[in-house]
This record gives structure tokens, C-alpha cells and sequence, in this order.
């Protein structure tokens, strides 16, 4: 499985196997190792505490609940808006991070920051864009991409911030990219 994909589908599958196990805790737990290890061909820790879930596998740390902090590491050019964090994911290289967070503040007022925060830290924004009650940004900085979603529901606006090392299989196509040479 693709790592950056793996960071991103390992919280959906957790969720949906401890809350859905709930029912006693040490079974939840030993399902959700399963389940991990078999989408990550690695081992899995999983520590189910209260409302919290920490995983820790070969390829990534994840935690998520009611009283989760950045995770170590986290780069400090990345403006984090006020907010409580919901869920941190960490590669084991230390350079790709998935953070996603509750901020009381709208929409408009978040992507306003952002846009300050984004130029005032060096990033450059490559595309950006708005669907419905929502907005999106792709940027890059040096080595590094940074994807910020931001929507609103239920009265509350969801930031996640996905920072990564880009690598030629993930870095933007430039316009030579999409030259057809040879063609005709």
C-alpha cells in the first residue's frame, strides 16, 4: 500500500474498528492490531484509553481523541490555526505528518489566516480552490508540500493540514511534463 495512502485510510479503519468493538476493550484493541497489521504488513500497537486511541506501527504513529498535541517534530513554519486537535499521524522518517483539528473560528475567518500564515512562512501556493462549504490549498516550500483542507459542518470549521517530503513520484508536473515529443 502507498505510505501517504496508508496514513490516510489508517484512521478510517481504526475508527471503524475500536468504536465499533467498543463492547470490551481488549478485544477492540487486538482487532484493531489485526486489522492494522494486515493493511501495513507490519506490526501494530494499538492503546485504547478512554476517548482516546493511540497506533503505532513499522511505518507511522497515529493518535486521535479528546486531548491530542501536535506530534514531536511537527515543522514549526506550519501555521497550526487555534483549535483542538482531533487526530496527529507521524511517519517513522519524521517527515511526513497528517494533523486535523476543530477550530471555533468560520471559514472565511481560517482561510484568511492562511492566507497570511502561508506567505508570511515562505510557502507558495501552487493551486487553491473552494466547493461548497469548503476551501483547499496546495502548497510547496524547498523539498516539502503542505495540503490544507478546511470545511465547515455542524457549527465548527475542520482544518487538515498533510505535510510531505515531495519525491518524484509526488512532486507537481511542470509544463515539460506534458509535452508530447514525437508526436505527429
Amino acid at each position: 500500500m502507498n505510505k501517504k495512502i496508508g496514513l490516510i485510510l489508517m484512521p478510517v479503519l481504526l475508527a471503524a474498528v475500536v468504536f465499533g468493538l467498543s463492547a470490551c476493550k481488549s478485544a477492540s484493541e487486538k482487532a484493531a492490531e489485526k486489522l492494522i497489521e494486515k493493511s501495513t504488513n507490519g506490526q501494530a500497537d494499538v492503546d485504547v484509553s478512554g476517548n482516546s486511541v493511540k497506533v503505532n506501527t513499522n511505518s507511522a504513529s497515529w493518535e486521535t481523541g479528546d486531548k491530542i498535541s501536535l506530534p514531536d517534530g511537527f515543522p514549526s513554519d506550519i501555521y497550526v490555526v487555534e483549535g483542538t486537535i482531533k487526530t496527529a499521524v507521524t511517519s517513522k522518517t519524521g517527515s511526513d505528518y497528517v494533523v486535523s483539528l476543530e477550530s471555533t473560528k468560520s471559514l472565511n475567518e481560517v482561510k484568511a489566516l492562511y492566507d497570511t500564515k502561508l506567505k508570511e512562512n515562505g510557502w507558495t501556493i501552487t493551486t487553491s480552490g473552494a466547493i461548497a462549504q469548503s476551501f483547499s490549498y496546495l502548497t510547496e516550500k524547498a523539498d516539502r508540500a503542505l495540503n490544507i483542507g478546511i470545511s465547515e459542518a455542524d457549527g465548527k470549521t475542520i482544518v487538515t493540514l498533510t505535510t510531505f517530503k515531495k519525491t518524484a513520484v509526488n512532486a507537481p508536473a511542470t509544463p515539460d511534463d506534458n509535452t508530447n515529443e514525437g508526436a505527429g
